[in-house]
C-alpha cells in the first residue's frame, strides 16, 4: 500500500513539473509569465467531467460545497494543486511504515 501511495505522489509531482514546463514555455513565447489555473487545465483536458462533477456535487451533495470550497480551489495555479496533492499522498504513505 505504501508503494502505491508513493507512486501516486510521484505521478502528481511529475504532472506538476510538466504543467510548470508548459506554463514556462507559453510565458516565454508571450508577454511575461502565464500560469494556468487547475480549472483551466481540467477544462482543456476533459470539459465534460468538470461539468459533470459540478452538476453532481451541486445536485446531490451541496451547492455550498461547490461554491465555497471546490470552485475557489479550481482557481489556484495548477502547479500548486498538483504539488499539494503529491504532498498529501506522500504524508499518507508515511502512515504505512513497516514495523
Amino acid at each position: 500500500m505504501r508503494r502505491l501511495l508513493l507512486l501516486i505522489a510521484c505521478l502528481f509531482w511529475l504532472g506538476a513539473v510538466a504543467v510548470a514546463a508548459v506554463d514556462l514555455v507559453r510565458g516565454y513565447g508571450g508577454s511575461g509569465a502565464w500560469v494556468r489555473s487547475a480549472g483551466e487545465w481540467w477544462y482543456v483536458l476533459s470539459p465534460s467531467t468538470l461539468n459533470g462533477l459540478q452538476a453532481g456535487i451541486q445536485r446531490y451533495v451541496s451547492p455550498d460545497l461547490w461554491e465555497h470550497v471546490i470552485s475557489p480551489a479550481l482557481l489556484w495555479p495548477a502547479v500548486a494543486v498538483l504539488i499539494l496533492k503529491g504532498a498529501f499522498f506522500w504524508v499518507v504513505s508515511r502512515l504505512f511504515r513497516r514495523p
